[in-house]
């Protein structure tokens, strides 16, 4: 594999995820394939985007002025509650204090009040665009125990033709009854997959993801494991990002790539989560 080669796999398969790497070398792995990191890419763009979108819900729906009054200007959308259908509005899109534009509906089908424990959720999507990413697909939200969650994606992509089947756990540690964001602690744990057109991706998040709102880079720690087979390739590729939950709020992280008898790690930094 070229620098080149090599420092485009590396920097994508972080940038799926809001990270940006700060230094890349060439790792000698000659045999993994732009075909093989373009699955990487796509899949971490669906994963970051479902966490965006599950985040979005979870803001607004404890919205006060909502909860009150069925109707409430949220973040860049407008709330509005009908029964038991939650509609929030991104209209034709705007530039967020977050940097993202925004623009169409999510729909929630409530069954019961999100912040109950045993309420659930079903969503679906009208329209919705993020950064120029069409989303599609369902979710369904279970309130297992307090702040406690599981999030289940079927078909749900955030580029067309790559969609995503996932059974994601949410578990709230701190903020989750608190009106604003910035004391939030909790952790995403659980797995994903796209089988399609004879490409095989299954991924695990193998310690859960710790975000912590008052860190800096946000992403305290955790890892997540990958296999990937692709039927116009011969042998499979298998890896893992740790983002050293030893290292406190810091930003590096450590990736591990294999492919056949080729192994190597990296250490690095990231610029945010």
């Amino acid at each position: 594999m070229t620098k080149m080669k090599t420092k485009a796999f590396l920097s994508a398969l972080v940038l799926g995820s809001s990270l940006t790497i700060v230094s890349c070398e060439d790792i000698g792995l000659d045999d993994f394939s732009d075909t093989e990191s373009n699955v990487l890419v796509d899949y971490l763009h669906a994963e970051a985007i479902l966490s965006h979108v599950y985040r979005h819900i979870d803001f607004i729906t404890k919205d006060s002025t909502l909860a009150a009054t069925d109707s409430a200007a949220v973040l860049d959308a407008m709330a509005y509650r009908m029964g038991n259908v939650l509609t929030i509005d991104y209209d034709l899109g705007k530039t967020s204090v977050d940097g993202f534009i925004r623009k169409g509906q999510i729909i929630v089908v409530e069954n019961g009040k999100y912040t109950t424990p045993g309420s659930s959720s079903q969503v679906s999507f009208k329209n919705l665009d993020i950064n120029s990413s069409p989303v599609s697909g369902t979710l369904s939200i279970m309130h297992n125990s307090m702040g406690n969650f599981t999030v289940t994606a079927t078909n749900f992509s955030a580029k067309p033709g790559f969609p995503i089947t996932a059974s994601k756990t949410v578990n709230w540690i701190q903020g989750f009854g608190t009106p604003t964001g910035v004391d939030d602690i909790f952790e995403y744990s659980g797995q994903a997959d796209h089988k399609q057109n004879g490409t095989d991706l299954n991924t695990t998040v193998g310690e859960a993801l710790l975000i912590e709102d008052s860190c800096t880079y946000k992403l305290v720690g955790g890892e997540i494991d990958f296999t990937l087979s692709i039927d116009t390739i011969d042998e499979p590729s298998s890896g893992k990002i740790d983002f050293l939950k030893s290292d406190g709020c810091n930003n590096i992280v450590k990736m591990n790539v294999k492919k056949g008898e080729a192994e190597v790690t990296l250490t690095k930094q990231f610029t945010g989560f």
